[in-house]
């Protein structure tokens, strides 16, 4: 579908940076690359909004997330007791 030299396109709300590099991994690490709010899905965030002066609040409190992790420990509770 898509040369190996052209990657495919970043779909909208998804992570622009390839964390999968160890150069990039590395920049992130030293404060050469910021990564930012928008570098990141909105549906990480409680309610889709990110504050941009506290990037941390809300993060990781989306409803998709809390749903999963609320429908992970129902299975893992049923799977213990067959």
């Amino acid at each position: 579908m898509y040369a190996s030299t052209n990657p495919p396109p970043v779909p909208s709300g998804c992570l622009r940076i390839d964390i999968g590099s160890c150069r990039i991994r590395e920049q992130i690490r030293s404060f050469d690359i910021r990564v930012t709010a928008d570098d990141f899905p909105r549906f990480l965030w409680e309610g889709e909004r990110v504050n941009p002066q506290d990037m941390n609040k809300g993060f990781l409190r989306g409803e998709l997330l809390i749903k999963v992790r609320i429908f992970s420990r129902s299975n893992l509770t049923r799977s213990d007791t067959h």
